[in-house]
Parts: structure tokens; C-alpha cells; sequence
């Protein structure tokens, strides 16, 4: 008998699959060539996975508040706290890991250990990993600093500086850069299109 795939859902940063693994709902990247150990195994066709594929389709198209209603994944006490924290940068800026350790009250020598946390996230997006950057540079996505991973964390920050500037000229304001708020360094020069890098 033929298995059912999770779902697919494809946007500019690449292609997404929303499924279960062992229980648990997981979002995250379809990268040919490219074997990720948080994939989903399973497909998911419930009522938390429909919301989420709504919520998903919602926020592509522009609406930034569409994942709010969507919980936090399942993980550590450590690993929830980073990933809510994570949820608190908004669309359009970035923080350092040190900006998470910081705001858990914990030193900067934690930052290893929030990122290490982000890559255990099980919903991408939902829980925007990619808005975490390193303290010299855009850092990893998925354990990745270079190849498809590294692409779609850029890909993902200019969908994100996209949808942002279109908000703002529907609102009547005018937003040519990602506000970008790196207490602990100089911004990452920020380069719109397809060039690379992602950070979970």
C-alpha cells in the first residue's frame, strides 16, 4: 500500500512539508539532497495540522500575526523558553543568540547552547529561527552555514524584508532596509534576492 506524503507547501524560500514525528507536529524544509532529522515521518491530516497549514498560507500572502495562534512545539523547559523567546523578534528584524541568552537571564556563553536549542525547533516559522543570527555574521540554519540549508535561511530573511515593505507601503509608510537590532555587534550587511544563509 502507498504511503501518504506529508503535506507540501511551496513558497519563495523553498518548500515546505507539514507533518507528525513520533506524536508531534513538525514544519519544516524540503531540501533535495538534504536529510534532516527533525523531518516529519508521518502525514498529518487533523484539526491542529489544518490550522497550521491555513496559518501558513495566510502568513505567506502577508499577514504578519497569521502564526500567533499556532503553540509553541513540545521540548525542554530551556528549549521553550528560547523558542518563545525566538517568537517575540518581529517580522523584518533580527537578534543575536546572545540577545536570547540575554533575555533568559542567562550569560553570553549561552549562546551555544540557544542555538543548539533553535535547532530542535520543530515548527520552522512558527518559531522564526532564521531572525537569530550570529554575533559576527547570519550564522546557521539547521545546523547548516553553507549549501541549500544556508540559501533558504537567506531566501526566507528577503521573503520576510519583502512582505514587510509591502505592509508598509499599505499603510503609508515607507520601509527600504530590515530593521535590523544587534546589541552585541555591527549588523550583517543585508543583501536583497537570492543569495545565502539561514539560523536555526
Amino acid at each position: 500500500m502507498r504511503r501518504t506524503p506529508p503535506h507540501s507547501i511551496v513558497s519563495k524560500a523553498g518548500r515546505l512539508v507539514v507533518g507528525r514525528r513520533q506524536g508531534q507536529l513538525v514544519l519544516d524544509w524540503a531540501v533535495p539532497g538534504v536529510e534532516s532529522t527533525t523531518a516529519p515521518s508521518a502525514p498529518a491530516a487533523d484539526k491542529e495540522a489544518a490550522a497550521l497549514i491555513a496559518a501558513l498560507t495566510r502568513w505567506l500572502k502577508g499577514n504578519a500575526r497569521a502564526l500567533d495562534g499556532i503553540p509553541t512545539g513540545k521540548g525542554t523547559e530551556f528549549q521553550r523558553a528560547v523558542w518563545n523567546a525566538c517568537r517575540t523578534i518581529p517580522r523584518g528584524e533580527t537578534r543575536t543568540y546572545g540577545w536570547i541568552a540575554q533575555r533568559l537571564g542567562k550569560s553570553g556563553h549561552a549562546a551555544r547552547a540557544v542555538g543548539q536549542a533553535l535547532r530542535k525547533n520543530p515548527l520552522s516559522i512558527v518559531v522564526p529561527c532564521h531572525r537569530v543570527v550570529g554575533a559576527s555574521g547570519l550564522g546557521g540554519y539547521s545546523g547548516a552555514t553553507a549549501g541549500p540549508l544556508a540559501q533558504v535561511k537567506e531566501r526566507l530573511l528577503a521573503l520576510e524584508l519583502e512582505l514587510e515593505e509591502k505592509s508598509a507601503r499599505g499603510r503609508g509608510k515607507v520601509s527600504s532596509t530590515v530593521r535590523t537590532k544587534r546589541p552585541e555587534a555591527t549588523p550583517p550587511t543585508r543583501r536583497r534576492g537570492n543569495t545565502m544563509a539561514r539560523a536555526c
